[in-house]
């Protein structure tokens, strides 16, 4: 589709029947104003210049329901073929638009319906432009109409994911999750965020573990756990010099027992010949 001039005239049937000719800017569209004071180099009078009409700023002024309903789906119709064809800001244009026409009719049932419509499809469009914070305001005007909008709810998470507004955003992904669980994209979006709210949980944490205890949050646990191990090694060390000193006063008492056996042995011997000789010698006495 070729992009559209930076003015396009558009026509829709006013209430008497009449064409009515509407300028629309081109988004994003840089254009000259007219100059507002008059040129100091000229003589004339203002005064006789023709009164400028100001241009009606309500699009939907003078015109029905019906009439704006089927504008507003002319533009939408418009803004879903330039969206398409990848021209967003072009899309947003229309998408605009469309809202213009059917803001004032909203409690009409099919104005209202057609307006969720439109304002879900302006937070798609400007999306694609990276228009995050605009995206958040047309999403929950859509939201506004309709809070189980799941469309609304994923583009508003989307969008305030990018804005770095992790809990808003959790809180929109989580609800659109809930209405459609197969939605995956709002699954995968839902898993970012998850994750970067948990990592900014895991550097808080660090953070006041630095601050407040040095090393960790559960620094008191820590210094428990420790001095418990010491004093379980202290007890194993008490344990092994009692079992060290026990198996010395064995080895003492062993050793102690083994001289008075070998004494008790010695004299034994000893006296065996004395006996012998005692023997001896009374045997020659009789």
């Amino acid at each position: 589709m070729a992009t559209p001039a930076v003015e396009d005239q558009m026509e829709t049937v006013a209430a008497d029947g009449e064409a009515v000719k509407m300028e629309t800017v081109g988004y994003g569209v840089g254009e000259e104003e007219d100059d507002l004071l008059p040129d100091p180099g000229d003589g004339g009078d203002s005064s006789s210049s023709e009164e400028e009409v100001p241009a009606p700023t309500d699009l939907s002024e003078g015109l029905s329901a019906e009439e704006c309903v089927a504008a507003a789906c002319d533009a939408k119709a418009a803004g879903n073929e330039y969206f398409k064809a990848g021209e967003s800001a072009d899309a947003c244009q229309k998408y605009q638009l469309g809202v213009q026409y059917l803001r004032r009719h909203s409690s009409d049932p099919a104005a209202r319906e057609l307006l969720l419509s439109v304002q879900t499809n302006l937070a798609a469009a400007q999306i694609k432009l990276e228009l995050w914070a605009d995206a958040v305001v047309a999403a929950t005007a859509a939201l506004e109409l309709d809070p189980s909008s799941t469309k609304a709810l994923f583009r508003r998470g989307l969008a305030r994911s990018r804005l770095s507004e992790w809990d808003l955003a959790k809180t929109d992904l989580t609800a659109a999750c809930r209405l459609d669980p197969r939605n995956r994209e709002a699954r995968a979006e839902l898993a970012v965020v998850q994750a970067q709210l948990a990592q900014m949980r895991e550097v808080e944490r660090e953070r006041l573990s630095k601050l407040f205890v040095g090393k960790s949050l559960y620094a008191a646990e820590e210094k428990q756990r420790q001095r418990k191990q010491a004093e379980e090694a202290r007890a194993e060390e008490v344990r092994r010099a009692q079992e060290v000193e026990k198996e010395e006063a064995l080895r003492v008492e062993w050793a102690a027992e083994c001289r008075r056996l070998r004494a008790e042995e010695a004299e034994r011997r000893n006296a065996r010949p004395e006996a012998a000789a005692e023997a001896r010698a009374g045997g020659a006495a009789g």
